[in-house]
């Protein structure tokens, strides 16, 4: 992402009017971000031409959607966190905090599915739980198989049972 082209990160050579990177290349998985680009003719002799001017395109792997538990669920157990595939995943990233900047108590896992329980925790509904009681966040990021990250998408709050009562006026 150098507009002055000064670290390049690829520099091919093609007989063609167009390029696309081989998808059996590290090349062809690029990270999520701003890309610049140019194309230089070459002549018969080698010699370099003047380059064109840069070009920008931007690479942006999608966002999961968050199925359930829903933003403002509840639930009295341990939830199963669910979203949608992506294309271009190879794993996912979940994290589950007790605050919405994800720092505390955090759970943060990958997996090959679009799908996680927290089995290796305590009880939700256990007193003994750092959840117990409390908001929780949740958020998903896809991975590619280079392990380059795709964002984050907006996370969602699920809300602790609480044991209402409802006193009605005789």
């Amino acid at each position: 992402a150098d507009p002055g082209f000064v670290s390049l990160y690829e520099t091919e050579v093609t007989d063609s009017t167009y390029y696309t990177p081989n998808s059996g290349s590290a090349k062809s998985t690029y990270k999520d971000g701003a890309y610049y680009w140019r194309v230089r003719p070459v002549d018969a002799a080698g010699t370099p031409g003047t380059p064109s001017e840069p070009m920008t395109v931007t690479k942006q792997y999608p966002q999961t959607t968050l199925l359930e538990p829903t933003q403002g669920g509840s639930t009295n157990k341990t939830p199963t966190f669910r979203w949608t595939a992506v294309e271009g995943a190879a794993r996912y990233e979940i994290q589950i905090a007790t605050d919405p900047a994800f720092t505390q108590n955090l759970i943060k896992t990958t997996t090959d599915n679009t799908g996680y329980t927290p089995v290796n925790y305590p009880a939700w509904s256990d007193a003994a739980s750092v959840y117990n009681g409390k908001p929780v966040w949740w958020r998903v990021a896809m991975m590619d198989a280079n392990s380059n990250y795709g964002p984050f998408n907006d996370s969602t709050v699920m809300v602790p049972q609480f044991p209402y009562r409802t006193h009605l006026p005789m």
